[in-house]
């Protein structure tokens, strides 16, 4: 495995989407299809300081979660909360890997019942190094509402959301 030597802090949305060259639609939500990705990302670590969820759908990637290695393979849902370090490290260079996903800011969350219950989810815990497997009928769960919250986001920011 190669060294991660870059640390790129991702306290944002748009900080994440211009990493991979993505557009943004809404500045505290994004559901991630790398494969529109438009940039390499490979050998760097993601200081996160949003939450992300991320199905594999068939990509030669290792991670490293803390300094462990993750289990992460095809077919497998990772997840990343605020405060956690994630390296990435692929064998070679891939522009648009097949990887779909979620990412959401913090802020998201305010004054919601999520925003205190969110750190009883124990696959946001940095102490989970196990990607949870998905059956075929979980993953077309997981990439329906994907497209519910991608349509939801493709209407512009309406004045609650401005506020923010």
């Amino acid at each position: 495995m190669k060294q991660n030597s870059t640390i790129v802090r991702l306290d944002s949305i748009d900080a994440y989407n211009k990493l991979y060259g993505l557009e943004t639609k809404h500045p505290l939500v994004t559901v991630i299809d790398l494969t529109e990705a438009t940039k390499v990302v490979n050998l760097i670590r993601m200081d996160y300081d949003v939450y992300a969820l991320f199905l594999k759908n068939g990509t030669n990637c290792t991670l490293k979660y803390g300094r462990q290695p993750y289990d992460y393979q095809e077919g497998t849902v990772v997840s990343f909360s605020p405060g956690q370090l994630i390296g990435v490290d692929t064998e070679v260079d891939e522009i648009a890997p097949d990887v779909i996903g979620l990412m959401f800011h913090p802020d998201l969350l305010h004054k919601t019942p999520l925003s205190s219950k969110i750190k009883d989810y124990n696959f946001f815990d940095y102490s989970q190094r196990e990607a949870l497997h998905l059956s075929a009928d979980e993953r077309r769960i997981f990439n329906q509402c994907l497209e519910r919250i991608k349509e939801e986001i493709a209407h512009p920011v309406d004045k609650h959301t401005a506020d923010f």
